[in-house]
Order: C-alpha cells, then sequence, then structure tokens
C-alpha cells in the first residue's frame, strides 16, 4: 500500500477520483506491477509474486476427471 501511495501522491493531488487512478494506471508500469485488478468500488493488490502466475485453464475438477479416467473400466 506505501508503494501505490507514493506513486499516487507523485500526481501532486490529495484528492483521487477513479478516472485519476485509472489514467495512472494506464501510463504507470510500476502501478500495473502493484494491481491485480480493479473497479469504481475497489482496488485489488498483488499479495505476491504468485499473482503474476497465469491460472490454470480447463475444468475446474481436473483431480477428479482424472481419477475418473483413471478407474475407467467401460473398454474391458
Amino acid at each position: 500500500m506505501s508503494k501505490l501511495d507514493q506513486l499516487m501522491s507523485n500526481a501532486e493531488s490529495n484528492i483521487f477520483s477513479f478516472e485519476m487512478f485509472k489514467a495512472a494506471y494506464d501510463q504507470d508500469q510500476r502501478i500495473q506491477n502493484l494491481v491485480t485488478n480493479f473497479d469504481k468500488e475497489k482496488i485489488d493488490f498483488k499479495d505476491s509474486a504468485v499473482d503474476d502466475l497465469a491460472k490454470p485453464q480447463g475444468s475446474a475438477d481436473t483431480v477428479g476427471n482424472m481419477a475418473k479416467n483413471a478407474v475407467d473400466l467401460s473398454d474391458l
């Protein structure tokens, strides 16, 4: 939070609107590196470097599907 506070204070304004934050986010890679998502109501900050990793694609129950395939005896 302190990193974002410092970056936003460089905008030379004490009051920030959504539009001001969006403009700063769009222009400053450092802010993009601190934030995972934001909207007019909230800002989600990265907790760690793990937040930068891509989320796995596929079904929500991949392990369950793999287990079902492993014990599928219908072809025997």
